[in-house]
């Protein structure tokens, strides 16, 4: 249902989950706040089409400055969103661990844990009190098995985002916000898009069609989850591999 208020923000809106799913429910919201650190080109086409209705906010989150001002960006425009949708992440990469620094840890957690902590932290009781609203945190299949060797920056990462959901989710269960995380096996975006074929082949021989993802397979599972028939379910981590939600 849509009503002069209704607003959504996208972080990480320049990938190509954000920009296919502005495109699919741009009708349903009144303002789209789309978050990019690079811009591209299918973003930029999208503002000429929607003009005002979507609005374009920088930041890079590996710098904490541009993160808070992200933030005091969205509170000063005056728009408190209904929904909020995260998908930063750092390109996929296997790496041994032997082979890891902190450095490889910090840069994941900088931009997808500390930039959804910061908006939460100052948009949650804003939310709150206009009504209450809807977060979904991409997660990653390998919070639900055992992931692959090579990527424990990437799942350390994604397991403190689903501690994260666990953790709102009993906060704020009573004040009308619910928090929910996705977890999809590979899709095909530019993010996967250096990955070595056979760490791509592992990744489809654990979805239940036995092949990895498009992102138009995904987009009606999100769109579902953001909808007015999606409602007081919190605290889960929904398993996206071609079956249906689970």
């Amino acid at each position: 249902m849509k009503n002069d208020q209704k607003a959504i923000l996208i972080l990480g809106a320049s990938s190509d989950i954000g920009v296919a799913l502005i495109k699919r429910v741009n009708a349903e919201y009144n303002q789209i706040i789309a978050h990019y650190n690079s811009t591209s080109k299918q973003l930029k086409q999208l503002k000429l089409e929607l003009g005002d209705k979507l609005i374009l906010v920088h930041a890079d989150f590996t710098d904490e400055k541009s993160t808070y001002k992200l933030v005091e960006t969205i509170i000063d425009k005056n728009i408190i969103p209904i929904d909020i949708l995260h998908l930063p992440a750092e390109k996929g990469s296997i790496k041994r661990f032997s082979k890891m620094t902190w450095a490889d840890f910090e840069k994941r957690m900088l931009i997808s844990v500390r930039s959804i902590v910061v908006v939460l932290n100052k948009l949650l009781p804003l939310m709150s009190k206009r009504g209450g609203g809807k977060i979904i945190i991409m997660l990653t299949i390998h919070t639900c098995k055992t992931p692959l060797k090579g990527c424990s920056d990437y799942v350390t990462e994604k397991y403190a985002l689903l501690g994260l959901i666990k953790a709102l989710a009993v906060e704020y269960e009573n004040r009308g916000i619910t928090v929910n995380g996705i977890s999809p096996v590979a899709i095909e975006t530019r993010f996967n898009s250096d990955l070595p074929e056979i760490v791509l082949q592992q990744y489809a021989a654990g979805s239940a069609s036995g092949k990895n993802l498009s992102v138009a397979d995904i987009l009606p599972d999100i769109e579902y989850l953001l909808s007015d028939d999606f409602t007081n379910i919190t605290g889960e981590n929904f398993v996206l591999d071609g079956s249906g939600l689970a």
